[in-house]
């Protein structure tokens, strides 16, 4: 069996509370809200890559895992991050003809650079 770093620490703090956390999974387990923000972001580049509107996909996944308290402030300070992205880079779901960005990430580099 192979241990992650949470595991290990939880394991040397309480062998009980590992065994409950993780092996009957009793507790559960709270993401950090740094890693649920970022994959929310990244969740919202997925939809302006494609072509879609970024503001649904973005507020579904904060809905499904960030804490309810917590949701509202990442909400508005990640909708004016994705707004200043959008403005900064508009023509972006247009570049590639309909697709996808993040399969043509090799060729943008080698356009911008000649």
């Amino acid at each position: 069996m192979i241990l992650t770093n949470s595991e290990r620490g939880c394991f040397r703090q309480c062998p009980r509370k590992w065994k409950y956390q993780y092996e009957d999974q009793r507790i559960p387990v709270q993401s950090k809200e740094y890693f649920v923000f970022g994959s929310a972001i990244g969740t919202a580049l997925d939809a302006i890559w494609e072509g879609r509107e970024y503001g649904e996909d973005f507020k579904a996944y904060l809905t499904e895992h960030a804490r309810e308290d917590r949701q509202a402030i990442l909400y508005y300070k990640g909708m004016a991050m994705l707004k200043g992205y959008v403005a900064n880079y508009p023509t972006l779901p247009y570049l590639w003809n309909g697709k996808c960005l993040k399969q043509s990430i090799q060729c943008q580099w080698t356009l911008v650079m000649t």
